[in-house]
């Protein structure tokens, strides 16, 4: 296996979660590292704490999008965006695309730990 398909399969995510609700909205709010994807592309993506993961499946039961995905609002430091996150197979985690924009205004590199607030959309 080559380095970078086994770095792709490293997660570091620290257990500081909280699970809050607001405005009928639940949010999760956690520590991850952001890291290039692996390939061609500039993907930066953040891995959603397994224990995290977990609540948003059973939170989006039967309401997933295409490919599993689950559209979120989110929040890393004073940059709020919208996005989706995706499961990934190998971690049975989901993954929280970072956007360049997001990046450049937060001054984030390939990783950086982030403190993130991840708010589910449209679930009800």
């Amino acid at each position: 296996m080559s380095q970078e398909s086994s770095a792709r399969t490293e997660y570091w995510c620290a257990a500081s979660l909280s699970p809050v609700v607001h405005n009928a909205s639940v949010e999760f709010r956690f520590s991850s590292k952001v890291s290039r994807w692996s390939g061609d592309s500039a993907w930066y993506f953040a891995t959603v704490p397994l224990e995290v993961s977990e609540m948003i499946r059973e939170e989006t039961d039967g309401l997933r999008g295409g490919f599993g995905s689950v559209k979120v609002a989110a929040r890393i430091g004073d940059t709020d965006f919208a996005t989706s996150v995706f499961p990934d197979s190998k971690s049975h985690c989901f993954v929280l695309p970072v956007k360049k924009s997001v990046r450049m205004a937060e001054e984030i590199d390939d990783g950086d730990p982030v403190e993130i607030t991840l708010g589910l959309v449209n679930v009800t």
